[in-house]
Formats: C-alpha cells, sequence, structure tokens
C-alpha cells in the first residue's frame, strides 16, 4: 500500500533506494533523519554532486553523513525507459563495504538486468554525474551536424577529463578499470547518444529555441543535468584554484560563461580551438535561423582586472559583452576567437588589430 508522508514511509525500513534529484537530497534527508533504524543500508541512483562550501561532496557522503548509513551507489547504461522494456542491460553498483553491494545486487539482478559491484564507489558515482556535461557537448555537434569523428573526439576527450577530475578529487584510490564498466564508458556512449541531455542541446543548435522552451516542450519542465553539473564543476575548480593548472578550464564551460541569446549554456568540448569552431558554427546557426544572439559573453584571461560594465561587472570582470551589429565577414568573431587562445599562440592578430584575411578564411571554414 502506498503511504504518502515520507517519514512515515520509511519508518523501519531496512532498505532504502534514493531516486531524487540532486538538488532536494538536503532537505529530504533532514526530513527522514532519525526516523530511519541504524541497521539500514541505503543505494542511490542519483547523478550529480553537492557543492559544498568547502568544494565538491559526493550526493552519497550527503546522505551517509546526515543518516548515519552505509550508502552504495549505483551508476550504468540504463536508459529507464528500455529497463522497462526489458531490453538487456548492464548496471554497476559501487560500495565502500562489498558485502551490503553484493546484497543489492542479489536484490535487483535479473537475467536481463546483469550487475557488477566494485568498491572504487567514489569513481561510480562521479561517472554518473560527469557524463551528462559530455552529453550536452555532443547533442551539440548533433545539431551542428559536425559529424561522427568530431563527436566521437568530444566523447574520448570527456572521458579522458571524468579520469582526471575523478583523480584530483576522489579520496581514495581511484582504478582506470571502474570507466571500463557500465558506470563508465557504457554509459557515456548510452548517454551521448539516446540521452536527454544530448536529445535538447541537439534541437536547442537546430531550432533556434531557447533550452527553457525546449525544456517544456520535451520534458515536460525537467531541467537538464549537463548545464548544471559542468557550472557546479566550474565553480568547485575555481574554489580550489585549479583552473589554471588542469584542462577543466577550457573543457568545462560554465552557465556564466558562454551565453548565448542571454541564455546560459555549460558543456565540455575538446579545446580552445576546437571549441570557438563550433561555437562559431552554433551562432551562425542561429543567424540562419533567423535569431541571431544578441550578445556572446565568454572568459578573458586579459581583460580580468578591467573594471566592466553592467552584467559583466557583476562577474568580478571575468567576462565582457559583445554586441554582434552584423554577421558578414565575422570579424567580431575574429577578434574573440585570438582573445581566447593562449598569449603566444594568436594567429590572427597583428599589429593595431585583427587580420581579416585570416579571420574570415578560418570562419569561412
Amino acid at each position: 500500500v502506498a503511504v504518502p508522508n515520507l517519514s512515515e514511509a520509511v519508518q523501519d525500513a531496512d532498505l532504502l533506494v534514493f531516486v531524487i534529484p540532486h538538488q532536494f537530497i538536503h532537505k529530504i534527508c533532514d526530513e527522514i533523519t532519525g526516523r530511519v533504524p541504524k541497521k539500514a543500508l541505503g543505494i542511490t541512483l542519483i547523478k550529480g554532486i553537492d557543492e559544498g562550501p568547502e568544494g565538491l561532496r559526493l550526493i552519497s557522503d550527503i546522505i551517509r553523513e546526515k543518516m548515519d548509513i552505509d550508502i552504495s551507489v549505483l551508476m550504468g547504461a540504463n536508459i529507464a525507459s528500455e529497463v522497462a522494456a526489458e531490453k538487456f542491460c548492464e548496471t554497476t553498483i559501487g560500495s565502500k563495504v562489498m558485502q551490503n553491494g553484493l546484497l543489492f545486487k542479489e536484490l535487483l539482478q535479473t537475467p536481463n538486468f546483469r550487475i557488477t559491484v566494485v568498491d572504487d564507489a567514489d569513481t561510480v558515482e562521479l561517472c554518473g554525474a560527469l557524463k551528462n556535461i559530455v552529453a550536452v557537448g555532443a547533442g551539440f555537434c548533433d545539431g551542428l551536424r559536425c559529424g561522427d569523428n568530431t563527436k566521437a573526439a568530444v566523447i574520448r576527450l570527456g572521458l579522458m577529463e571524468m579520469i582526471a577530475f575523478a583523480k584530483i578529487f576522489c579520496k581514495g584510490q581511484v582504478s582506470t578499470a571502474t570507466f571500463l564498466e557500465s558506470c563508465g564508458v557504457a554509459d557515456l556512449i548510452t548517454t551521448c547518444y539516446g540521452g536527454r541531455n544530448r536529445k535538447v542541446a541537439e534541437a536547442f543548435a537546430r531550432t533556434g529555441k531557447t533550452i527553457e522552451e525546449l525544456e517544456k516542450e520535451m520534458l515536460n519542465g525537467q531541467k537538464l543535468q549537463g548545464p548544471q553539473t559542468s557550472a557546479e564543476v566550474y565553480r568547485i575548480l575555481k574554489q580550489k584554484g585549479l583552473l589554471d593548472k588542469v584542462t577543466f578550464d577550457w573543457l568545462v564551460y560554465p552557465t556564466h560563461d558562454l551565453c548565448v541569446d542571454g541564455l546560459a549554456l555549460g558543456f565540455v568540448l575538446m579545446g580552445g580551438n576546437e571549441k570557438l569552431w563550433i561555437l562559431a558554427k552554433l551562432i551562425k546557426m542561429r543567424f540562419d535561423q533567423g535569431r541571431p544572439p544578441e550578445n556572446l559573453g565568454y572568459r578573458h584571461e586579459e581583460r580580468k582586472q578591467e573594471k566592466l560594465q553592467d552584467r559583466s561587472q557583476r562577474q568580478e570582470g571575468q567576462k565582457f559583452k559583445v554586441t554582434l551589429h552584423s554577421i558578414g565577414n565575422w570579424s567580431c568573431l575574429g577578434y574573440m576567437r585570438p582573445c581566447l587562445l593562449p598569449p603566444k599562440e594568436k594567429p590572427f592578430l597583428k599589429e593595431g588589430g585583427v587580420d581579416q584575411e585570416k579571420t574570415s578564411s578560418f570562419f569561412a571554414a
């Protein structure tokens, strides 16, 4: 019998399964703390991270600390509709207490739902969160018709960044083999080809509609996790002073760094040069659709200390606005592009300004 009252539903429970948007985990845990027996076991399917005062916190750690119970995690290439249709799939359970992970395997595994248990629980959980960022970039590639080669590069480099991120932030030992489980490369591939983050990102590039409009039309108002997780990852890296020490500075574009139509986007792409190439294609497609972006904001290291106006000033001088009055020869993009290259790699700049011939030929491609 269904029990609508949460506190009442978990009373004397032996096993708990957490499947909620990660933004609500604090509220839910506070509501049921003290109602659950200490001997209870939990497993979380939540794909996200928490941005705490001290930096990154895993959702499982929050549950463990607030409720004082052991928590396992389940992540994998598991599109819900296909699991419900009993199509064959695999998944990964990460558990710091293997006995508990094996118990959940015994309870959840079926002939069509095969489970592997590993003790690298933190890595399993991070895979579930970070893959959504890569999927948004993959969706942009599809929407811009960049081709399978470009999309494959986005996925591969995104996986490399996931591994690097895990090695920096996981408290325990990170096993590269975990990324070969369903929670790693399999879930990444599935999400980049069939997930909602990819689907909405593709529609954004092709239709010219805003992310908010597409969320209402395609997700019944649900929010994408990729852009939000990207922003959280960026702020965590910035807080730890790692932006200049790891490659995430140019792979993770947070919501306040890349704005088209004043709309925040967050995604993982390949790097400074390739990213700006895809960005240029995205903006050009907006013009072709008759919905030109009014402004474009982006990180500009050389202007960090300048006193900028309006919105840029509120971002402590980390971005500035460029109004695109015309798209004729892409001169505005020709200026923006070299600004994002390292100081010694600005092939489009010449004394007194921008080399229009080089910029025009580059963006024409």
